[in-house]
């Protein structure tokens, strides 16, 4: 017996390629780096502040 026939575009393909270029997507999305790191210090920078004033009894 024959196999039956798949339809789509990814019929008879493998997940092999996709993880060739696993470095390579890492290396696509570095310059990215610097972005996260000063998004993550406006939001947490105020946060951390906000409960730290919270937790004092100091007048600000």
């Amino acid at each position: 017996m024959t196999r039956p026939a798949t339809a789509g575009a990814t019929a008879g393909t493998t997940l092999a390629p996709r993880r060739r270029h696993a470095g390579r997507t890492v290396l696509r999305e570095l310059p990215l780096l610097p972005a996260f790191i000063l998004l993550a210090a406006f939001m947490l920078g105020p946060i951390v502040y906000a409960l730290y004033g919270s937790l004092t009894n100091r007048t600000m």
